[in-house]
C-alpha cells in the first residue's frame, strides 16, 4: 500500500486552515481512503495530537 505524508505549512493567510478543513470534510463524508490527521493541537482538526500518535508523554 502506498502512503502519502502531507505537511501543510505557510505564512499567515496562505490558506492552510482552508486546506485542512477541506481534508476533514472529505474524511467525514466517508472517503474510501484511510486518512489520519494529526497536529500539535488536535482540537483544531478533530484528530490526534502528534504526541498521542507517537506515544510520547
Amino acid at each position: 500500500m502506498k502512503q502519502m505524508l502531507l505537511f501543510i505549512t505557510g505564512i499567515t493567510g496562505s490558506g492552510k486552515s482552508h486546506v485542512i478543513k477541506a481534508i476533514v470534510t472529505f474524511k467525514r463524508c466517508g472517503c474510501p481512503e484511510n486518512i489520519l490527521l494529526s497536529a500539535p493541537t488536535a482540537v483544531i482538526i478533530d484528530g490526534h495530537t502528534i504526541h498521542a500518535l507517537t506515544f510520547l508523554p
